[in-house]
């Protein structure tokens, strides 16, 4: 399985308690030469039934007079 050590990895990182998809992209490119992309990152969390989706939380952005807002998911580790 080509993204083995990804799950292995986030399920580790879960393990401490639920994360948003950015911090887990943020932390696997930190700890990773090659890192990955949001888009493997979500297939991984989507199709894996280790993972479930716990919630959303909204980021809030300000920069230059101008605000943002944005949702994001918060992963965890499911109970299988």
């Amino acid at each position: 399985m080509k993204t083995a050590r990804l799950r292995r990895m986030i399920k580790t990182y879960l393990a401490d308690k639920p994360r948003t998809t950015t911090e887990i992209k943020d932390y696997i490119n930190s700890h990773y030469k090659h890192g990955t992309t949001s888009h493997v990152l979500g297939n991984i969390l989507a199709k894996d039934r280790s993972f479930k989706k716990v919630g959303t939380a909204v980021i809030s952005t300000h920069s230059q007079g101008v605000s943002h807002s944005y949702s994001v998911t918060v992963w965890g580790l499911s109970d299988q």
